[in-house]
């Protein structure tokens, strides 16, 4: 059973996983800023867009809970 695991070339022991976290979370750190600056050129307008969509589901979350509730009243929500 375990002669396949003789020709990996790649085991992933303790010490592995924690080298390729240690690398991953690094690069992290080094480049997360510059990314994100890079995609977003106008931090303003992207703030406000997030608060559009946090507001659009709210707004959606709150009329499927009213159409849940009183979808006989309603026809529109059926």
């Amino acid at each position: 059973m375990r002669e396949y695991l003789r020709y990996r070339p790649f085991r992933l022991n303790p010490v592995n996983i924690t080298l390729i976290y240690l690398v991953l979370g690094f690069i992290w750190i080094a480049f997360s800023d510059r990314i994100l600056e890079n995609m977003i050129a106008d931090p303003v307008a992207a703030f406000k867009r997030i608060l559009a969509l946090v507001h659009a589901y709210r707004f959606r979350r709150k009329e499927t809970q009213a159409c849940g509730e009183l979808a006989v009243n309603y026809p529109e929500c059926s």
